[in-house]
């Protein structure tokens, strides 16, 4: 638990689709730019309970404020996947996610390959 007087520092974040929280949005972090995904899954009906995690190559502004229909294929490598309740919003779910969870998820993708 945090200390009362710890700010949390949020990462802001760009994001498209909606749905209770972004289901698709781009973080940029230490010079790396990170995709994640929630897809629809029509099996079960709902999304998916996992965010896949893409590294993207440097993308411009134009891009990011664009259409995302092109990201796909800028990817540079699937980096892996961390659920959905392992990412921590800001309490708008549509500005930032807390640097610590980034790092969190990050560092366990590094662990897991």
């Amino acid at each position: 638990m945090k200390n009362s007087k710890e700010r949390i520092k949020y990462i802001p974040i760009k994001y498209r689709e909606f749905y209770d929280i972004p289901r698709l949005f781009i973080v940029r972090y230490c010079e790396n730019t990170f995709l994640f995904v929630c897809e629809f899954d029509e099996y079960i009906d709902d999304y998916s309970n996992q965010y896949n995690i893409y590294k993207l190559k440097q993308i411009d502004n134009e891009i990011m404020n664009g259409d995302w229909n092109t990201l796909y294929n800028k990817h540079i490598k699937i980096l892996g996947n961390a659920y959905v309740n392992e990412i921590c919003f800001d309490e708008t779910k549509r500005k930032g996610i807390e640097e610590s969870c980034l790092i969190n998820i990050l560092k366990k993708i590094q662990e897991n390959k």
